[in-house]
């Protein structure tokens, strides 16, 4: 006799935690943002409506802030929406 073995997926095993006093920005309810990594991303996720957004990459923030400071506006932080 052969031994099923179980294969785990890694998207199983990702750490999800809620966003305390977080609004959604899709359906503006509170308390209902996780945050969790995806292939090295950092994810935001209403539990509520499924909005989805990534957070971009330190370099990509550092060079948007640049091309903003040249513009003379300053760009605090910015999200890519995946869905």
């Amino acid at each position: 006799m052969q031994k099923d073995t179980k294969i785990k997926s890694t998207e199983s095993k990702k750490t999800r935690r809620f966003i305390a006093g977080a609004v959604c920005p899709e359906c503006q309810k509170m308390d209902k943002i996780i945050t969790y990594k995806q292939d090295g991303e950092d994810i935001a996720e209403c539990v509520s409506c499924g909005y989805v957004s990534q957070r971009p990459k330190e370099d990509e923030v550092r060079a948007i802030n640049a091309e903003k400071d040249a513009q003379g506006v300053v760009q605090v932080s910015a999200v890519k929406i995946i869905k």
